[in-house]
């Protein structure tokens, strides 16, 4: 019996066709892409002659590592496979988040405060889920249950007022529908560490302990959570801010991206006061298939598109989208003209930004030690919104994971008092309610700031114009470069080495200035004689290691580049500043085909080698 897999994806095969604990309808069979209606029968596979490409690539693939914890938990396609999710990943790892709550806490701990757990509404969440809960209850860790699908952020929230020592969330957020993932958070409601993460992985093996669902229920290891916790969340996401005056008045588009953010945003306008909301209908009820959004990532236009359809058609005042998990918000808003925009992340973070820290400020609710939260790759426009209010800025690592988990830092060593976090991805935390981020809260405090512009006359477009000139207009661009398959990985990794190596020393005409290397936690600047590069290390860079590049040029403009955690892409982030929106997207234009040309001609060299 293999109590672990190998780097070798033939042995792991055969390895799971003999594992007693992978369930049969993992080792009968499996499909594969491009023969999808041909099952193949796994048992039967003696020898590689003769296989099709496609099911090489699928085994090779499936089987090449296990699936493990990355920026936001576990996170991959479903299917049959070690690198896959399924019934058999799911339980070996909540065994070993049980078995790492067993060496944490006693047994009467976890038989009375236990785990919380979500799911949403994703082909095959509410079985992972249960899978899960099975887990803990054999393990003696009991288990409060979602009774019904929720909200990420609504998990998030829970675990504190139930006093869990831990929650699970399953979900894969805004992927495609072939994903599905297991997040993981502490007793304090912010996603479990590095640390946390490193210690869990020694206790997962290829073994696990279950019992019958239906029997926790029935003697309690198994419990459902109280809806109630869905009232006291809305109540309680209301009061952060002072009654809102004219909501009735406030016209919102709203989709939830055929997920799970209608059931909680929806009744969250409502009691704030925002009555006149039109839904897209093709996307408000729950469908795992996203049968009108297969990417439903609502911060790329292209999946928003009927909702700005619907905007224009209600000559809304405010668009709003949440993901499918709703922990992300997308916020469309018309200008004077009445057509309508998309803002980007890093325009919504700066927009709640100056709108949230004006409120607390305004209401003497800003702490004198406040501190906001950005990631690396998420632009600076917040530092200058944050300098003017006094508040410090603290950049983490990507991901909530470390955005919140600054929050931990600043209180270890009494320095700061976290008021807000937010990355580019249209991920934004307010205030304490939620140590993650949050569509949803972020939905009603951009209708409260909607009501409030209205009410002195202006609208969102006047303020958003106001925010741009007071700090600068913001150029911006996102490549995104899809690589599946363990190819994929590397080409990625062929990428970030070259930039390691060769990055460009001009770019737009400007000139590089220094560069920071997260991987090996320093900042330092290149001399080039024209024959050798040297490299003079000027700082430390003081965060958890992790593969990202930042570079630095004399014009102030910058662009960073990192494999992604929760997808199969490299992404590279490019920002430029200028006096107007027209000079800032042009130069930022010039950045990306330059950076693009770098990495088409990286590609076309891996593919020859």
């Amino acid at each position: 019996m293999v109590t672990k897999w190998t780097d070798k994806w033939q042995e792991n095969l055969q390895s799971w066709l003999a594992c007693p604990f992978v369930p049969a309808e993992l080792r009968d069979s499996a499909s594969f892409p491009g023969n999808e209606k041909n099952i193949v029968d796994l048992r039967e596979i003696k020898s590689e002659t003769n296989w099709p490409k496609e099911l090489r690539d699928y085994l090779s693939d499936a089987f090449a590592a296990e699936l493990s914890f990355g920026t936001a938990g576990l996170r991959g396609k479903m299917g049959v496979g070690l690198n896959r999710m399924n019934v058999y990943t799911v339980a070996v790892a909540s065994q070993g988040v049980a078995a790492w709550l067993r060496s944490k806490y006693s047994a009467d701990r976890c038989s009375e405060a236990g785990v919380v757990i979500g799911y949403d509404t994703r082909h095959n969440s509410q079985l992972f889920a249960e899978v899960a809960a099975t887990v803990f209850a054999a393990n003696g860790v009991a288990v409060a249950l979602f009774p019904t699908y929720c909200q990420t952020p609504m998990l998030a929230y829970a675990i504190r007022p139930l006093q869990a020592l831990a929650g699970i969330m399953v979900t894969a957020s805004h992927n495609p529908a072939v994903y599905n993932g297991y997040k993981l958070y502490g007793s304090d409601g912010i996603q479990v560490g590095q640390e946390e993460v490193d210690q869990i992985t020694k206790f997962i093996s290829t073994e696990y302990t279950a019992v019958d669902f239906e029997e926790a229920l029935q003697e309690q290891q198994i419990s459902y959570v109280h809806q109630t916790i869905e009232r006291d969340y809305i109540e309680k996401t209301i009061h952060q801010l002072t009654p809102p005056v004219g909501a009735g008045g406030i016209k919102i588009a709203y989709t939830a991206m055929h997920g799970t953010g209608a059931k909680i945003v929806l009744p969250l306008l409502r009691a704030g006061g925002f009555t006149n909301v039109v839904t897209v209908k093709e996307q408000i009820e729950p469908d795992g298939d996203f049968p009108t959004a297969p990417a439903p990532n609502p911060e790329f236009p292209k999946a928003t598109v009927l909702l700005r359809e619907l905007a224009a058609k209600e000559k809304a005042d405010l668009a709003l989208a949440t993901d499918p998990d709703a922990d992300r918000l997308a916020v469309v808003i018309p200008d004077n003209a009445g057509e309508y925009h998309q803002l980007t992340g890093n325009q919504t973070a700066a927009f709640l930004a100056d709108y949230w820290l004006s409120f607390l400020k305004n209401n003497h609710k800003l702490p004198a030690n406040a501190a906001i939260v950005k990631s690396i790759v998420t632009a600076d426009l917040g530092r200058s919104i944050a300098a003017t209010f006094g508040v410090h800025l603290e950049e983490s690592l990507t991901g909530f994971k470390d955005i919140c988990g600054k929050i931990r830092e600043f209180q270890a060593n009494s320095t700061y008092e976290y008021v807000m976090g937010y990355e580019e991805s249209i991920g934004y935390a307010l205030g304490r309610n939620v140590l993650d981020k949050d569509g949803c809260s972020a939905a009603y405090i951009f209708a409260h700031a909607a009501a409030s512009y209205k009410a002195q006359g202006l609208s969102l477009w006047d303020a958003w114009e106001g925010i741009c000139r007071k700090y600068g207009y913001l150029g911006e661009t996102t490549l995104n470069i899809v690589r599946e398959g363990q190819i994929g990985k590397k080409f990625m990794a062929y990428v970030m080495d070259h930039f390691r190596l060769e990055a460009p020393l001009t770019l737009a005409g400007s000139k590089l200035d220094y560069f920071e290397d997260f991987l090996s936690s320093y900042r330092g600047k290149i001399t080039y004689d024209g024959i050798t590069r040297s490299i003079i290390k000027t700082g430390v860079i003081n965060l958890r290691s992790s593969n990202v590049m930042r570079y630095h040029f004399a014009d102030g403009n910058w662009y960073a580049l990192r494999p992604s955690g929760t997808e199969p892409k490299l992404k590279v982030y490019l920002y430029a500043s200028a006096d107007s929106q027209a000079a800032a997207d042009a130069k930022v234009k010039v950045m990306t085909d330059e950076v693009q040309a770098v990495i088409d001609a990286l590609e076309a060299k891996f593919k020859a080698e």
